[in-house]
């Protein structure tokens, strides 16, 4: 596959099914890994809220990145606005 390092295509879509063998492959240094979790552990952590919306971030049609907007009890701790999300990134 052929990268435009200068015009990179940037996108970002709700985590499906389907995009579970490339997260499979996703990759992050051993340091990182102190710091945050691979996105198909995130996606898949019982902790986090069923109703929570994950988001890939794709450049070129690869994973480049990934977040979670997350609702429930960590919302609660800033807002009282029932539409309110708290953004949970992962690199």
């Amino acid at each position: 596959m052929e990268y435009n390092t200068i015009n990179p295509s940037i996108t970002l879509v709700e985590y499906k099914d389907t995009y579970k063998d490339l997260l499979s492959d996703y990759y992050l240094p051993e340091e990182q890994l102190n710091f945050t979790s691979l996105p198909l552990e995130k996606i898949h952590n019982s902790n986090v809220p069923n109703t929570s919306s994950h988001v890939l971030i794709l450049a070129n049609n690869e994973p480049a990145g990934y977040f979670a907007l997350e609702d429930g009890e960590k919302v609660k701790r800033y807002s009282n606005n029932p539409k309110a999300r708290v953004l949970q990134g992962d690199r």
